[in-house]
């Protein structure tokens, strides 16, 4: 990568020269030093080392001065929004008030950071406080190399720790971790590969909000913990009722950690689900995004739901809407990727059933995948299906399809009692006398 080392410090344009492989470079002056480096930047050869005597660096290698052998020059555009600027006095300052901004007095070491880990090269990683890369320095978090393996950092972490920030760099450079997907850092050992956690049939019932469709589904198609399902609600009226109702079954009810993905979903729907469920992390596209931004966050939080089960934490995932999140997947891949419409749907789709397919159940911590208006081609690789219809049964207010929703393998899910008694509920099942079936099913 190109340098100006016309303008690089002495004692880092020496360290960078030995980097490069020129011999004794505290005996060079200046000019001598750039000329060989160039040398060898142009092909020739470093000369061999005779031997192991010489001035050690004056720098460790865990200092800023690292950053200039690893970092890509420019790495950070330079902008001419207010965000993150330094402002005068308080005067100004109320003015700009809910802006990113410090004042001229602000502490440069010891800074609070958070975000998503992801890898850039093997030499460092930004910890991305959006979930994605920006432009802005202060929200990308360069971690080097030694600091990533001393935690073993996987992409998708959610991190906190502190960092310096260096100004003539307008980098912030960590220099430590203290918190690893919401534990603390020291206590992360030992955790198991995704890769190498099993999918398992998954038996533990979630519990759901009691109400005449949610006690049905638990009697004939109970969602387990760890499961994948899919939630098809053809009635759009009732539907944000029943997801709410959902959402607030698997986060409060059974405490799950749930992320709620969301496109082109009516911002109505969404505001109120943000409204209602507080305890629900939701995912959508805000308007200071681009989609192509949207969805890098959208595949950083899925990654991270991977690393909370290895850390052994219980987590769903919930697609609003899996159609159109697959339509505008598919529609950023033909813009991006240069992918024609027929091969942009097929890669779309492939995608969502690889995310269906993460679901996991184990004894310590597990992950629940649920979509709702999915293809019928997902049914099949489901563990469970559950399908709202149009208009209820006659003289109720049971929504859910009782023919049609299933559990596979419910006999290893439910007491003998309780199979008996659903076997016996389907094979009489009319609707000219539902009502009273429903009734005498849920006594």
């Amino acid at each position: 990568m190109h340098k100006n080392f016309e303008n690089m410090g002495i004692y880092d344009l020496r360290n960078y020269a030995r980097i490069m492989g020129v011999n004794s470079p505290t005996t060079l002056k200046r000019a001598e030093l750039i000329a060989r480096i160039n040398e060898i930047i142009n092909g020739k050869q470093p000369e061999p080392k005779t031997n192991n005597k010489g001035r050690p660096p004056r720098h460790k290698k865990d200092d800023p001065f690292m950053l200039d052998l690893v970092l890509p020059d420019n790495l950070f555009k330079e902008n001419n929004e207010d965000r993150y600027k330094s402002l005068p006095s308080e005067v100004v300052r109320f003015a700009y008030n809910g802006i990113l901004s410090e004042g001229s007095h602000a502490s440069a070491t010891n800074i609070l950071f958070k975000g998503f880990y992801k890898e850039y090269n093997k030499d460092f990683a930004l910890v991305c406080f959006k979930g994605y890369f920006t432009n802005y320095s202060k929200e990308n978090v360069v971690v080097l190399n030694e600091l990533s393996q001393k935690y073993s950092l996987k992409d998708g972490d959610y991190i906190v720790g502190v960092a310096n920030y260096i100004a003539d760099k307008n980098v912030m450079l960590a220099t430590d971790i203290t918190y690893i997907n919401d534990i603390d850092a020291k206590s992360v050992i030992d955790r198991i590969e995704f890769e190498n956690i099993l999918p398992c049939y998954a038996t533990q019932i979630l519990t759901l909000y009691s109400n005449v469709n949610y006690d049905l589904i638990n009697k004939i198609s109970p969602i387990t913990k760890g499961s994948r399902t899919i939630f098809n609600i053809e009635n759009d009226v009732r539907k944000n009722d029943l997801v709410v109702s959902l959402l607030d079954s698997l986060s409060i009810k059974n405490n799950l950690r749930t992320l709620l993905i969301s496109i082109d979903d009516s911002p109505e729907d969404i505001g109120s689900i943000m409204m209602s469920c507080k305890d629900v992390e939701v995912c959508h596209l805000s308007t200071t995004q681009t989609r192509e931004q949207y969805f890098e966050k959208v595949f950083t939080f899925i990654s991270n739901c991977m690393r909370r089960l290895e850390c052994k934490q219980e987590i769903s995932i919930v697609f609003y809407d899996t159609k159109k999140f697959i339509n505008a997947y598919a529609e950023n891949l033909i813009l991006t990727e240069n992918l024609n419409e027929s091969k942009a749907n097929i890669v779309a789709s492939n995608k969502l059933k690889d995310i269906f397919n993460l679901s996991r159940n184990t004894n310590n911590g597990n992950l629940t995948v649920i979509f709702v208006n999915a293809p019928d081609s997902f049914i099949e690789n489901s563990n469970c299906y559950i399908k709202f219809m149009e208009n209820p049964y006659q003289n109720t207010n049971v929504y859910l399809d009782l023919q049609n929703s299933f559990t596979k393998n419910i006999e290893r899910i439910i007491d003998e009692k309780e199979y008996t008694s659903l076997q016996k509920f389907k094979q009489n099942f009319k609707k000219e006398n539902v009502k009273e079936l429903i009734e005498n099913f849920l006594k």
